[in-house]
């Protein structure tokens, strides 16, 4: 259960950071950032499952294990590498386009 409460941890921690920082961000860099927002919010969604099925001690559709809404189709390890992927690549577009925003957005900065 220390395990769930870790990953839950981060993923909360990671959504939080991402909706303090939404408000630097802003044309083609906030819509890739509200992107990356919404997809996170799911990733800790599917961490809230897991981590809620190791407090009540009780698994999803009668599972040996604990199981998110994704491992019904896809292992645990792909699924999660998944996900941060995911939530990364988005990321670093909206990075790229906060420093370097198009000729018609130009720097608030």
């Amino acid at each position: 259960m220390r395990s769930e409460w870790l990953h839950y941890g981060h993923a909360l921690f990671m959504l939080l950071g991402l909706a303090i920082f939404r408000l630097s961000f802003h044309g083609k860099a906030r819509l890739w950032w509200d992107l990356v927002l919404g997809l996170q919010f799911y990733h800790h969604f599917e961490h809230a499952l897991l981590l809620g099925q190791a407090v009540i001690g009780q698994n999803l559709w009668h599972s040996r294990v604990f199981i998110s809404i994704g491992q019904i189709c896809f292992p645990r390890l792909e699924l999660h590498l998944f996900y941060n992927l995911m939530v990364l690549i988005p990321m670093m577009i909206a990075m790229y386009y906060h420093h370097f925003p198009p000729m018609n957005e130009g720097r608030l900065v």
